[in-house]
């Protein structure tokens, strides 16, 4: 009896015992990189969500380096999927040139509206006019008290934008070796400063006075000079500067300059306007900068 349990116990010998290690499969190219595609597609959308909520901001460099990267990636992808794997290798690299012209202009229209964002043109219209109208010695004409040797220039600057622009901090230079004697304006603008050209060398050049002892001095400048002298400060220059707090939609800022003609006695021929002002958006204030040269008209 007991033998016989002991042989039922046993495994049938007949039953083969195999030591062999199931194989597993490996995953395929194609699909690690279609995965990793729809990943980076997946991330692309979640950042374009966190932008367009203002979360974050992408400039137009970033975005050019991540698209080019994510279309690459896609690309790949595309050529490595079994399903176009069996076509004709002719009809793969036209499927491959058209799938890549897609992504081509998605990316480019994505990069060119950032940086459009990025860099917003300027929408200020300018233009300048030289009346020749000589007024009276000691008549007040926009700020300015006018003396005989003045001669109009007109400058107006517009916002031609649909809403308001703020901190415009702009210079106005006359070329062909034209002068600037005084800035002021025409229109009613608040709160806008004009500012001559700042002479450093006023305040750096003097002389030293020393008091009867020898020990304590004084330094005089050349402009506390010129002020105690009762005499005005030179002021003219081939610019001056000025700042307006803001610009309201379309309104137009009319400058008037006192200048002098050249050394050729003719009036200048072009006015340049630079500088910056500051554009509202969703993402603060952007910054825009001008360099503008005009014709001045007669």
């Amino acid at each position: 009896m007991e033998k016989a349990k002991k042989k039922n116990n046993s495994a049938p010998n007949d039953v083969p015992i195999s030591n062999a290690v199931p194989e597993v499969s490996k995953p395929r190219a194609g699909e690690t990189g279609i995965f990793l595609a729809l990943i980076g597609l997946a991330f692309t959308g979640f950042i374009a969500l966190e932008q367009a909520n203002g979360v974050v901001t992408v400039r137009w460099l970033p975005s050019l380096i991540g698209y080019f990267l994510l279309t690459s990636l896609s690309l790949w992808s595309f050529w490595q999927w079994e399903v176009i794997k069996g076509w004709r290798k002719r009809n793969r690299v036209i499927a491959l040139i058209i799938f890549g012209l897609i992504l081509a202009s998605a990316s480019a229209f994505g990069v060119g509206t950032q940086y459009h964002r990025d860099h917003p043109r300027s929408v200020t219209i300018i233009g300048a006019v030289a009346t020749n109208v000589s007024h009276p010695k000691g008549e007040k004409v926009g700020g300015i008290e006018w003396q005989d040797d003045y001669g109009e220039l007109l400058v107006n600057i517009q916002n031609g934008a649909e809403e308001s622009i703020s901190n415009v901090d702009l210079a106005v230079q006359v070329l062909d070796e034209g002068v600037i004697h005084d800035m002021g304006q025409l229109s009613t603008i608040p709160v806008c400063e004009f500012h001559p050209p700042d002479y450093a060398e006023l305040d750096n050049e003097g002389v030293r006075i020393l008091d009867k002892t020898g020990g304590a001095s004084i330094f005089l400048t050349s402009r506390y000079g010129w002020e105690l002298g009762g005499k005005k400060v030179p002021d003219f220059s081939n610019q001056w500067t000025f700042f307006c707090p803001r610009l309201a939609r379309k309104a137009e800022l009319r400058l008037i300059l006192a200048t002098s003609a050249n050394k050729n006695g003719a009036i200048p021929k072009k006015v340049r306007v630079f500088g910056r002002y500051d554009v509202a958006s969703d993402e603060g204030n952007i910054t825009v900068k001008i360099d503008t040269t005009v014709n001045v008209k007669r």
